[in-house]
């Protein structure tokens, strides 16, 4: 049990549950399954005699146990940076500044990273790069009901004073696929083609590639990092992250493939 518990905090931390994730739709790993896994294992482990079961778990353990020594080392931070996607930007400007939508707090608040996107595609048409910055919109549940980050997302733009300068494309948005093509359906009425999407460092190759799948003309910006960084990750903690995020983006980035959407 105490291997099991090892495996499943090691893998959790890591992000490996991502997999189990794009293979489960919806499944979210967290300590009960931890706990789960650690019975179910303990369970077996009793049952075999040869204790085949429990060698095992330590050989995983120890693989796991080096990853995370890998991770915390000069490669990660070059890894990364291989990922990352960085366009020049184009000297006549642009016809819109794309943020995809990202994650919401608790409180329907923006996340730092969703936070992080809207900064700094606002900061572009402050510059006058382009005269419409485009969000999308991101819903979801809390406890007091639904909620979406129109409410934020309106604040901070506020804030900024570009209202007048704002487009926000709504509808049933799930993937960057699904906005991809909305921002597009959307930007075509307005016969806007050439567009920067400003998204987080890591996302940057998949989000942009899906938005020119659809046919536009894409420049793509990473936003600035508040929170962990990913990009050019320091230190124990931000390493891990970074980690977890490439390993997020690579499977986006073949499952998107394998649909034909990059």
């Amino acid at each position: 049990m105490v291997a099991a518990v090892l495996l499943g905090l090691l893998a959790g931390a890591l992000g490996l549950t991502t997999i189990a994730g794009w293979i489960v739709t919806g499944w979210d790993f967290d300590i009960v399954d931890v706990l789960l896994f650690a019975v179910l294992c303990g369970i077996a482990s009793g049952l075999d005699r040869r204790r085949r079961v429990l060698r095992l778990l330590w050989i995983a353990d120890a693989a796991l146990v080096a990853l995370m020594c890998l991770v915390n080392t000069p490669l990660m931070p070059r890894l990364t940076k291989s990922w990352v996607r960085a366009d020049s930007i184009p000297a006549g400007g642009l016809d819109a500044i794309v943020v995809p939508g990202s994650s919401l707090t608790s409180s329907g608040t923006l996340s730092v990273v969703g936070s992080d996107r809207l900064l700094s595609g606002l900061e572009l048409v402050k510059r006058g790069v382009a005269p419409l910055i485009v969000t999308t919109r991101v819903a979801c549940c809390g406890g007091d009901g639904s909620f979406t980050s129109d409410a934020d997302q309106r604040r901070l733009i506020g804030l900024a004073e570009m209202q007048g300068h704002w487009l926000l494309v709504g509808g049933d948005l799930h993937t960057t696929h699904d906005e991809a093509l909305a921002v597009d359906r959307r930007l075509r009425q307005l016969g806007a083609r050439n567009i920067a999407v400003v998204t987080s460092p890591l996302h940057t190759r998949r989000a942009c590639a899906t938005y020119e799948r659809d046919g536009m003309r894409v420049t793509c910006v990473p936003s600035l990092e508040r929170g962990d960084q990913t990009r050019a990750p320091g230190g124990a903690q931000n390493r891990l992250t970074a980690f977890r995020t490439y390993l997020y983006e690579r499977l986006g980035w073949w499952q998107y493939r394998r649909r034909g959407w990059v």
